[in-house]
């Protein structure tokens, strides 16, 4: 879980089944001493699991990401980062959750992902 450590969230706002989350990075967290020395860059796996992680808190379940329908990178982000905002969308049936989410601050996109999660 990275949710803690690696990122935080702040000024929740939720409406039915969307949402929108501050997220803060934490720049000393030892995955940016790899990821890379000197100019550290948020691995694009940390991004899905943030998405994952703030779904699996809305919703109160523990989940698995069974399709990646659509994922992409579109900028770098790094850990300093700021007014970061994860707006999320979804939709549950039976024992799956459908999520489209979007990570960007202001006008910059840092990801756009569309998957489904399966219930556990």
């Amino acid at each position: 879980m990275l949710k803690g450590t690696f990122f935080n969230t702040k000024n929740f706002e939720r409406q039915d089944k969307q949402a929108m989350i501050g997220i803060t990075l934490n720049p000393l967290h030892k995955i940016y001493e790899g990821h890379f020395p000197g100019d550290p860059v948020t691995p694009g796996v940390c991004q899905i699991q943030m998405v994952k992680e703030v779904i699996r808190e809305i919703i109160g379940q523990d989940l698995f990401l069974q399709e990646a329908k659509s994922i992409k990178f579109l900028n770098i982000l790094t850990p300093d980062c700021e007014n970061l905002n994860l707006e999320m969308e979804w939709d549950e049936n039976d024992s799956v959750v459908d999520v489209t989410a979007r990570l960007s601050s202001g006008d910059q996109i840092f990801l756009k992902f569309s998957g489904r999660f399966l219930i556990r």
